[in-house]
């Protein structure tokens, strides 16, 4: 669909490469050009809010998601950094978004989200957060990912991912793919049909160099 076609107050696609082209040609041409923090020349817009149906395959009794053209990631690599975001190790960075996760607060987001579910099939307190006020407020390298919600619609798991900040032209293909997998996983988990994934960019941005 076109960025023009609004639906539910979301724009609604069926695959993470027509989200990654149009918004690759929303912030080139209406997005704000400024220099930021890291001085980096980037074209930038406010919220911005994408929905995807359809973005799970399914052949016979196997579902997958479907493996962007837009990663800059090989497939290898692609394959590596989904499988980070459903383990707790931190790998080579000061963080990771599967340790934040799955480790760092002493807890396993997945599974309260997963233990949620499972006790109250209503429940609006699916959540699991990223962001660590206490040692996040001092560092220059803090999450772009910050919250995903779950919630149980028509026996199918919607899920919701809000981000402070995503770099469309580097990351947005990556982080699409690699969380609609935890979409996928929590939804076997819980034996959940899929429902609609939806993005929430606070500040999208489109890197010029």
């Amino acid at each position: 669909m076109k960025f023009s076609d609004n639906i539910d107050g979301a724009y609604f696609f069926d695959n993470i490469d027509d989200a990654y082209y149009i918004l690759k040609d929303y912030l080139t041409h209406y997005g704000d050009p400024i220099e930021d923090q890291r001085g980096d020349k980037v074209f930038q817009a406010p919220i911005v809010t994408l929905g995807f149906r359809g973005h799970i395959q399914e052949f016979a009794q196997v579902r997958s998601v479907k493996v962007p053209n837009t990663t800059i990631l090989n497939f290898e690599g692609l394959i590596d950094y989904s499988k980070q975001l459903q383990d707790g190790a931190i790998h080579d960075f000061v963080y990771t978004y599967g340790n934040r996760l799955m480790e760092h607060f002493n807890v396993n987001q997945y599974q309260v989200i997963i233990d949620k579910i499972s006790d109250d099939i209503n429940t609006r307190r699916a959540i699991a957060v990223t962001y660590d006020a206490t040692i996040d407020s001092e560092l220059e390298d803090i999450p772009c990912l910050i919250l995903i919600k779950c919630s149980v619609y028509d026996d199918c798991l919607f899920m919701t991912v809000v981000f402070r900040s995503n770099d469309i032209k580097y990351a947005f293909s990556s982080n699409m793919y690699a969380l609609m997998n935890i979409q996928l996983m929590i939804a076997k988990k819980l034996g959940l049909k899929i429902g609609d994934f939806y993005y929430v960019g606070l500040d999208s941005h489109w890197k010029v160099k």
